[in-house]
């Protein structure tokens, strides 16, 4: 997917990049065989984004964005991606 805005990179794991899509979706590259792209916003109550987003590493992988709702969500990797909005919605 192309990007929309500028990518950020950081490492969780394993090496990552994540961006905001011309589709207004939150995409994430992660190194492990090769790159591996993951669309973020096929997490259940994920949003478009309206602002770039930022990675970053609090015990488990984590990225933060302002979505098209207004809110700030974020996405963390427990046993699979999770969904929070800053408002406390899941």
């Amino acid at each position: 997917m192309p990007a929309a805005g500028d990518p950020m990179g950081y490492v969780g794991g394993v090496p990552r990049v994540v961006y905001r899509g011309t589709d207004a979706h939150v995409h994430e590259l992660g190194m492990g065989d090769g790159w591996q792209h993951f669309d973020m916003n096929g997490i259940p109550g994920a949003v478009p984004a309206a602002g770039d987003p930022m990675g970053y590493v609090g015990g488990v992988p984590r990225v933060v964005y302002r979505g098209t709702d207004g809110h700030i969500h974020e996405l963390w990797l427990s046993d699979q991606w999770y969904h929070w909005t800053m408002s406390g919605r899941r």
